[in-house]
């Protein structure tokens, strides 16, 4: 199970829990105060999607959770040769920062080195399929 799953899974969880807790007449009703919990974790959800920043998902990812894609998407990953020596000796990388897309698992491109972000985009937008 990847990251974002597990984010999604434990959301779900949540907000059905704190409102089985705090709508009055559930037979787990203990408090309308419950009820904030999920706007809570609705609001967290709302402000992960803007910012593209989950505290939840860094959590999961430092508990060993793969970032992972959905099949056919790019993933962007940051791997650190003294960090992650398997993936930079996997594919070679050498210097930082190594930018190298994939799609569908196989690697489409490779740049190292510091890029402005203006052409970093037309960079990727000319090397992946988004």
């Amino acid at each position: 199970m990847y990251s974002w799953q597990v984010v999604r899974l434990v959301a779900g969880v949540f907000i059905m829990g704190s409102l089985a807790m705090g709508i009055p007449g559930s037979i787990l009703f203990v408090s309308e105060w419950w009820l904030a919990f999920t706007a809570f974790v609705g609001l967290n959800l709302a402000q992960s999607a803007v910012t593209r920043w989950c505290l939840m998902e860094t959590i999961m990812r430092k508990l060993g959770f793969a970032a992972g894609a959905k099949k056919g998407r790019a993933a962007c990953n940051w791997y650190a040769p003294a960090a992650a020596p398997l993936a930079s000796g996997k594919y070679n990388i050498r210097r930082i920062p190594s930018m190298l897309p994939f799609e569908d698992g196989q690697e489409q491109a490779r740049i190292a080195g510091a890029m402005a972000s203006k052409n970093l985009r037309g960079w990727v937008k000319a090397h992946t399929r988004h």
